[in-house]
């Protein structure tokens, strides 16, 4: 297999992550974190695993969460 360095793939990056952090799920989705935590209080952030501690969101629980929104989005304008 080809070096990193060489190929400029990243191996292990976070867009490869099967769960990422609130930080990174807000940071690929365009919102600060205060909003997702104004989302939340709401009801309307996606859903959350906990692991040791850590609050993830899992690739399976942010597309729902998109798709949820589309449709709202899609609703309104319809």
């Amino acid at each position: 297999m080809a070096r990193p360095e060489v190929t400029g793939r990243r191996p292990f990056g976070d867009e490869e992550a099967e769960a990422t952090s609130i930080r990174t799920f807000c940071r690929r989705h365009g919102i600060s974190v205060a909003t997702y935590y104004t989302l939340r209080e709401e009801g309307l952030a996606p859903r959350e695993a906990v692991v040791r501690g850590r609050r993830l969101i899992t690739r399976e629980s942010a597309a729902e969460w998109r798709r949820a929104r589309e449709a709202i989005t899609t609703d309104n304008t319809a």
